[in-house]
C-alpha cells in the first residue's frame, strides 16, 4: 500500500515538475518574442596625447578614465562608441598618410582593454582619424578590438570603394539590431581614400541605399542605427532636421541616428518615429583648448610632462570647457522600433582627479536618466 502510495506521488510530482518546466519555457518565449533590445550609445573616444602622458607621468590607467560610468554600461545589453585613435607603438609612431595634416592621434595597444573591461561591444572607426598612419595601423587596430571581442563598423577594405559596407549585427533577446557607420566628406574623410586602400566608409545617397540594400537581403534587421561622422569639428548644430537634407532623407530608412565629431553635445529630435541625436559629444578626449600638440603623437616633443599635465589639470578645474560636457543615450528597442517611453540620455562631464588624471562622471551625483524629449527634456528641440 505504501509502495503504491509513493508511486502515485512520484506520478504526480514529476507531473507538475514537468508542468512548471514547461510553463517556464513557454515564458521565456513570449518573452524572446515580445524582447528587448537595450543599447549605449557614446562620444568620442581617444586615447591619445594628454591621456597618454598622464598614464606615464601620473600613474593614471587607462582604466580609472571609466570607473565612474563602468556600472551604467554594465546595465545594458551592448554599448557602441566611436574610437578616434588608431593603436599602435607611440614611442615609435608608424609612417604618417598625410604629413600636411595638423594632427595625428595615436593610442597605446594596452588602451583598448579598458573598453573591454566597461562593457563596449562594438566601435565605429569611420572618422578622419583612423588613416591618421598607414594601412597596417588600421589593420592591427581592427583586429586588436576583435580580440577584446569588439567589433568594428565603417572601415571598407580593399581599393574597391563601391563594395558594400559590412554591417555591425547586435542580435540579442530576439531583436536584431543593425550598426552603420559613415563619414561625411566635408571632414577630411575623403582625402584618406585617395592616399590609401583603406578608408572610412564615406557617405554618399548613393553608397547609402547601396549599403542598405545588401543589409536588408542579407540580415533582415529589426531596428537600424547609422552613426554619422559629420558637421564640423567644434561647432554647434544650427537646425533641429526639420530642414536637414541629408537627416529628411536617412530617416526613411533607419530608426536611430547618432552624431560625432562636433566634440560638443548637441540636442535631439524625433523625425517621426526616427530618433536624432546630433552630436553626443566626447566621452573621453582631450579637451578643447588643451595646447594643440598634446593632442598630437609628437606633442611629448613640444612641451615638458610637467607642463602639460598642470596645464591640463588648472584647465580642467578653473575652466568652464564646452567640450568636457558629453552624454549618453541609452535606447531601448523592440522588434517594431524604439520604445520611446524608455528611451533615455544621462549627462556626463570630464572631470580631473587629484593626482591628475582624467575621468569621466554623470554630472548629477545620483546619474539621473531623463527620458529623451519627454515635457521636461530642455535638450529635445522639436517636442510633440
Amino acid at each position: 500500500m505504501l509502495c503504491r502510495y509513493t508511486y502515485t506521488l512520484w506520478i504526480h510530482v514529476g507531473y507538475t515538475y514537468t508542468l512548471c518546466i514547461l510553463l517556464i519555457l513557454a515564458a521565456k518565449q513570449n518573452l524572446s518574442e515580445d524582447g528587448i533590445n537595450e543599447i549605449i550609445f557614446g562620444g568620442d573616444v581617444s586615447f591619445a596625447g594628454i591621456i597618454y602622458y598622464l598614464k606615464r607621468i601620473e600613474n593614471c590607467s587607462y582604466k580609472e578614465s571609466f570607473e565612474k560610468i563602468e556600472s551604467i554600461f554594465k546595465q545594458a545589453d551592448d554599448v557602441v562608441i566611436n574610437l578616434e585613435s588608431p593603436l599602435g607603438d607611440v614611442q615609435n609612431p608608424p609612417r604618417r598618410n598625410d604629413e600636411t595634416k595638423d594632427l595625428h592621434l595615436l593610442a597605446e595597444t594596452e588602451s583598448v582593454q579598458s573598453l573591454k573591461s566597461i562593457h563596449v561591444t562594438a566601435a565605429t572607426l569611420a572618422n578622419n582619424h583612423i588613416l591618421d598612419f598607414d594601412e597596417n595601423t588600421v589593420n592591427f587596430t581592427a583586429q586588436q578590438l576583435l580580440q577584446q571581442g569588439i567589433a568594428y563598423s565603417g572601415v571598407i577594405f580593399g581599393n574597391n570603394s563601391n563594395d558594400p559596407q559590412v554591417p555591425v549585427m547586435l542580435d540579442k533577446h530576439n531583436v536584431k539590431v543593425a550598426l552603420l557607420s559613415y563619414c561625411m566628406e566635408q571632414d577630411g574623410c575623403n582625402d584618406s581614400r585617395e592616399v590609401s586602400n583603406i578608408s572610412p566608409a564615406i557617405y554618399s545617397p548613393e553608397a547609402f541605399k547601396r549599403d542598405i540594400k545588401y543589409l536588408k537581403s542579407k540580415q533582415e534587421p529589426d531596428i537600424i542605427v547609422l552613426y554619422m561622422h559629420w558637421d564640423m569639428d567644434c561647432g554647434n548644430f544650427k537646425e533641429d532636421g526639420k530642414n536637414n537634407r541629408v537627416v529628411l532623407y536617412l530617416q526613411q530608412f533607419v530608426d536611430v541616428i547618432i552624431g560625432t565629431h562636433p566634440h560638443l553635445k548637441n540636442g535631439h529630435y524625433y523625425v517621426n518615429n526616427t530618433l536624432v541625436v546630433q552630436s553626443l559629444g566626447n566621452l573621453l578626449f582631450p579637451l578643447r583648448g588643451t595646447p594643440f600638440k598634446i593632442f598630437d603623437a609628437d606633442g611629448v616633443n613640444q612641451m615638458s610632462y610637467e607642463e602639460q599635465s598642470k596645464k591640463v589639470y588648472a584647465m580642467v578645474k578653473k575652466d568652464k570647457n564646452s567640450s568636457a560636457f558629453s552624454k549618453i543615450v541609452k535606447i531601448r528597442f523592440k522588434k517594431d522600433g524604439i520604445d520611446k517611453a524608455n528611451s533615455m540620455y544621462m549627462d556626463l562631464v570630464t572631470d580631473i582627479s587629484k593626482k591628475k588624471c582624467l575621468y569621466i562622471r554623470p554630472t548629477k551625483s545620483n546619474t539621473t536618466w531623463n527620458v529623451i524629449c519627454a515635457s521636461d527634456d530642455d535638450q529635445c528641440l522639436n517636442h510633440d
